[in-house]
């Protein structure tokens, strides 16, 4: 799993800077205080940085763009509009050579074949990160280019050698470190590769806390079992922000393994996690949403669009991964309940999808007949 991939820029970015490099080194810490919300005067910071993109700064145009997505977090309604922003100013970044808006151009094109291309230019400027990214590429065939698994994981190892903490993860998860059995075309001791993936986390990388947090939580890849260890880990990653890091901890606290058993800290987190797109804390809102616990309120807009998430996703296509939550909803839209407004049509086209027999158990799909019926 590539969790830097999924759970924002800010992580991406900053560690493909040297650490402390003057102006770069400034960068760095406006990003961190946009992404956490933690800046005293966030108006004057955006005026500033404004002007500064007005000037042509291309570390500012970087930063604008970790705004607007940060702001895309919290308003819903607008997020496509923010991201559209954010995009426009990483390309405007990239096409003047900016290595970081080279980079978050490569991961948001990741699937066209513009995705390869930035990742390359960036890799011809020295980016490790970027050499790393393009090995991702290369392993996988997607941004346009053939899968190279020989050559994805040379580039790998050479970002790892170089110092960055992505590459050394992606190795690990390469390695049969999470996966069993190991995968052939990886040589290598797991206990070395966790090594490296100790070294990432260390150095800040949230995904590899996470990665580092499972392995402790299990008591795998030579790490003693320890489910406050895990815990720890698992905190430092959501505090970073990391989806994963959020939902794991959240799992946590809803059983009482490691931290207190406290739902509502669990829903808050599960929340965070699912704004961020995570799929598995969509669903554990939705559910306890339903369930009446977390202490959630019964038109709780977050949890609504959390259930609606689930009920849409298909796997494979053609079939609904959550029939639970499609009859739910189903249900919902019949009754004008839950914040979702009353739509016969909408009741109908659900109910129908949730009886399909390629949706959900047999009791959900015999749920969403006996709807069909009343309907």
């Amino acid at each position: 799993m590539i969790h830097i991939l999924r759970t924002g820029v800010l992580l991406l970015l900053t560690a493909a800077m040297p650490a402390g490099a003057g102006a770069q080194g400034e960068r760095a810490q406006i990003g961190c205080c946009v992404w956490a919300g933690t800046a005293r005067d966030m108006p004057a910071l955006v005026q500033v940085t404004e002007q500064a993109v007005e000037a042509g700064d291309t570390s500012a145009m970087v930063n604008r763009a970790l705004q607007f997505e940060n702001t895309a977090t919290f308003d819903a309604a607008q997020g496509a509009r923010w991201r559209g922003e954010a995009l426009a100013l990483y390309r405007r970044a990239a096409g003047r050579g900016d290595v970081l808006g080279e980079i978050a151009m490569g991961v948001r094109t990741l699937d066209t074949p513009e995705g390869a291309k930035w990742f390359a230019r960036a890799l011809r400027q020295g980016s490790a990160r970027g050499m790393a990214f393009y090995g991702y590429v290369l392993f996988h065939g997607r941004g346009g280019l053939a899968p190279d698994r020989e050559r994805g994981i040379a580039c790998y190892k050479a970002a790892r050698d170089k110092g960055d903490a992505a590459a050394a993860r992606f190795l690990s998860d390469l390695s049969g470190v999470y996966k069993a059995p190991a995968q052939p075309w990886i040589e290598g001791d797991a206990l070395a590769e966790t090594a490296l993936l100790r070294g990432a986390a260390g150095a800040g990388d949230a995904g590899s806390m996470v990665n580092l947090g499972w392995l402790h939580e299990r008591g795998e890849g030579g790490m003693a079992e320890s489910i406050a260890e895990a815990a720890r880990l698992y905190r430092a990653a959501a505090e970073a922000g990391n989806a994963v890091g959020l939902t794991n901890l959240a799992a946590l606290h809803v059983t009482g393994r490691g931290v207190p058993r406290d739902e509502k800290t669990a829903a808050a987190l599960y929340a965070r996690a699912a704004a961020l797109g995570d799929e598995r804390a969509q669903a554990a809102l939705a559910a306890l949403w339903l369930a009446g616990r977390g202490g959630l309120a019964g038109t709780d807009a977050a949890a609504l669009a959390a259930l609606q998430a689930t009920a849409a996703r298909e796997s494979p296509p053609g079939a609904c991964e959550a029939g639970w939550a499609v009859v739910a909803l189903a249900r919902f839209h019949r009754d004008g309940a839950r914040g979702a407004p009353r739509d016969a049509a909408a009741a109908r086209r659900l109910a129908e999808r949730a009886s399909n027999r390629r949706c959900g158990s047999v009791e959900t799909r015999a749920e969403a007949r006996a709807l069909l019926e009343r309907l």
